[in-house]
């Protein structure tokens, strides 16, 4: 995000209640969430925390390493398929992706563009976590999917 300057939630009263459960045998593709704030994306990042202590065996969150930095970050879409940059197959021929075993209250802040994705559920308990999404305080506030973007002053005045 460049320089240092405060953040607030984007869409705080849907993102911050935004749960994820992945029971055995799931998984989440890979996609960057970009194209679902292709509207406002341009300074966004996700901040994923566990819920719990989770190995890669769980389902942890996986990030492709320097996806961020692909160019084909135009188009915008729904579909999962089209959650990914553009000249993004020939980039993950040669990509390293990233995971690790987390704790409760850990959290991975990564930039709007990066290709994510979660590795499969392979044991009996459930793996929950949840994801925010943020944004410098500088920018401004609106609406996201029907849902209020708050700008600092709306949460100074209640």
């Amino acid at each position: 995000m460049g320089s240092h300057s405060p953040v607030v939630p984007v869409g705080l009263r849907w993102m911050c209640n935004k749960v994820r459960v992945q029971s055995t045998g799931q998984y989440t593709d890979e996609h960057s969430d970009f194209f679902r704030f292709a509207h406002c994306a341009h300074s966004l990042c996700v901040c994923w925390m566990p819920l719990g202590d989770y190995t890669p065996l769980d389902g942890t969150l996986a990030v492709c390493c320097g996806s961020h930095k692909l160019t084909g970050y135009t188009k915008s879409g729904m579909d999962m398929k089209s959650e990914l940059p553009e000249g993004f197959e020939k980039f993950a021929k040669d990509a390293i992706w990233r995971t690790a075993s987390f704790k409760a209250g850990d959290i991975l802040i990564f930039d709007i563009r990066m290709v994510h994705a979660s590795t499969m559920n392979t044991t009996d308990a459930f793996r929950i976590s949840m994801d925010t999404r943020w944004q410098p305080a500088k920018v401004q506030g609106g609406n996201h999917f029907g849902f209020k973007v708050f700008k600092p002053s709306d949460l100074a005045s209640g």
